[in-house]
């Protein structure tokens, strides 16, 4: 068996990070698993978007090809990286 290393999710809702949520990216994390989500698409602070306001994600943003943010991408603190 080849356990995963990465586990990449691409949702997410205008919500505080659920008890749920927080619980099992902390199993992953545990695992040395790295949780990578969406930093959402809401033109918002990502803060307020649930699974990207979670401690221990790496949240990805979307910016141009130019490294500018993309207009409908969320951003802020939470946001660790962007890519086009």
């Amino acid at each position: 068996k080849q356990p995963a290393q990465v586990i990449n999710l691409s949702l997410g809702g205008v919500l505080a990070c659920p008890s749920t949520y927080q619980k099992a990216i902390n199993f992953a994390l545990s695992k040395g698993v790295a949780v990578v989500v969406a930093a959402g698409n809401g033109e918002m602070d990502a803060s307020k978007f649930a699974p990207a306001n979670c401690k221990g994600v790496i949240a990805v943003g979307n910016s141009t090809k130019n490294g500018t943010r993309e207009s409908s991408s969320n951003y802020g603190k939470t946001v660790t990286v962007s890519a086009p």
